[in-house]
């Protein structure tokens, strides 16, 4: 296994895991420095419009609660760990892409492989074309020590517990619905996660006053497809929480909500730890 680079991505014990739970956050590096932003058209003010800000402090108590906290601490434009590896875009790379790869793919032809090229909307990221070198240095560096920790901790904690549940947390912005959903969960329409443990997330939400949906927009990404097997016992949830109960969007910073917010997060990784599956 690649071992992580703490610059790169975060891995946070328990004293002693009590749950068959890991959390990841894929998202939320804010980490602009000149080495993640090389060749980056966006100004400061444009760059935090895809991290899913502060979602990593949303599941900070993870560990307190016995479960293993995977925070990836590089900016999305730089490196999107939700995206399969050989999403890769002909449009931003120089270099005949490896045979394999996945140019075709939707998330690839919105400009949002697994090194993005457009922001939502379609404004550009970069300013030049990447190397193929360059693109294979991101994956070496990030995505594939960050995935192959992910693996091994589902593995030891199904192994452990006889299950695992995985939850990807991340945040999504205020639409502008007249009755936008503050909670949205995804579990591949049904196809990554036993239901009883979407229905405990659900009500726990509905019963804090939240409005709640399944898999619209958001039915999860790569890690809840890719990881979400439950005939293996493997359950893969992705848990979107609107940015606006816990910050201010325009100025991207958190609210005195933030904090309890997290605590019911906590809770709510207790009340999945306990469903015996």
């Amino acid at each position: 296994m690649s071992p992580l680079d703490p610059s790169l991505a975060l891995l946070t014990l328990p004293a002693s895991q009590s749950l068959p739970l890991v959390v990841a956050v894929p998202h939320a590096g804010r980490d602009y420095g000149p080495h993640f932003t090389a060749s980056i058209l966006l100004g400061a003010d444009k760059r935090r419009i895809t991290e899913d800000a502060f979602a990593d402090e949303l599941a900070a108590l993870a560990p307190e609660r016995g479960a293993p906290l995977l925070r990836a601490l590089f900016p999305r434009i730089w490196l999107d760990v939700n995206r399969d590896q050989r999403e890769l875009d002909p449009l931003l790379i120089r270099d005949e892409l490896p045979a394999g790869s996945l140019p075709t793919t939707a998330n690839v032809r919105a400009g949002l492989g697994v090194v993005p090229r457009l922001l939502t909307g379609g404004r550009p990221i970069y300013s030049t074309l990447l190397s193929l070198a360059e693109i294979e240095s991101r994956l070496a560096l990030g995505w594939r020590p960050y995935h192959e920790t992910l693996k091994a901790l589902v593995e030891e904690t199904r192994q452990r517990f006889k299950h695992c549940i995985l939850i990807d947390c991340h945040s999504m912005p205020t639409s502008r619905e007249s009755d936008p959903p503050d909670i949205v969960l995804g579990d591949s329409f049904g196809s990554a996660c036993d239901n009883r443990l979407v229905s405990l997330a659900e009500l726990f939400f509905k019963r804090l006053g939240f409005r709640v949906i399944r898999n619209k927009p958001y039915a999860g990404g790569f890690t809840t497809r890719h990881y979400g097997q439950p005939n293996l016992g493997v359950h893969a949830l992705q848990i979107e929480i609107r940015r606006g109960l816990y910050m201010n969007e325009q100025r991207f910073e958190p609210s005195p909500a933030l904090p309890e917010l997290a605590s019911h997060l906590g809770e709510l990784f207790r009340q999945l730890g306990s469903v015996e599956i």
